[in-house]
Parts: C-alpha cells; sequence; structure tokens
C-alpha cells in the first residue's frame, strides 16, 4: 500500500471519524449494525470487484462510499437490492401496513 495513504478503518470507526450518525441508514436503530453494500457484491462482475481490490491506491472516502451502517433486519430484508430499490422497497410495505 503506498505509504501516503491512510489505512482503511472499519466503516464504523469511518462513521464516527468523521462525524456521521452510528445508526441504520434505512430504519434509524441503533442497534445490530452491519456494514451494507450500497450496490450488492452480487451485482457487481467479479472483475470489477478485483480490479478495486488490486488498485492498492484507493482513496478512502471513494472506498467508504460504497458502504452504508444497516441493522441486521434491514440488511437482510435489503438482500441484492441497490439502495434505491430498497427504500422504494419498502415504501411500498408501508403503504400496505
Amino acid at each position: 500500500m503506498n505509504k501516503s495513504m491512510p489505512k482503511l478503518i472499519d466503516i464504523r470507526t469511518w462513521y464516527i471519524k468523521n462525524g456521521m450518525p452510528i445508526k441504520c441508514r434505512y430504519c434509524g436503530s441503533d442497534s445490530n449494525l452491519t456494514k451494507d453494500h450500497l450496490t450488492p457484491k452480487s451485482r457487481v462482475s467479479k472483475n470489477v470487484r478485483l480490479e478495486r481490490w488490486k488498485n492498492k491506491d484507493i482513496d478512502p472516502q471513494t472506498y467508504y462510499k460504497q458502504f452504508a451502517l444497516a441493522c441486521s433486519r434491514c440488511n437482510l430484508m435489503k438482500h441484492n437490492l441497490n439502495e434505491k430499490e430498497f427504500i422504494e422497497h419498502i415504501k411500498k410495505i408501508a403503504s400496505i401496513i
């Protein structure tokens, strides 16, 4: 890794260091938080994923923008939806209830 690049840290620590709220991006819960891939890994080609990891000089801001904090419940419900699709899914469920 390039010496000038900061070491990558876990997503929760990055949120804290950047003054971001430590809560689920979707429901606001602050318990059982997990790292959510905003664009699911299953929807990104294997070649693109490998290329991202080979790039040792990745900018931390760019790296962390791929993720969000999500409670385990929302992360499981989101499954392989992207962020926009999941929010629409939640709205549909809320309108039924």
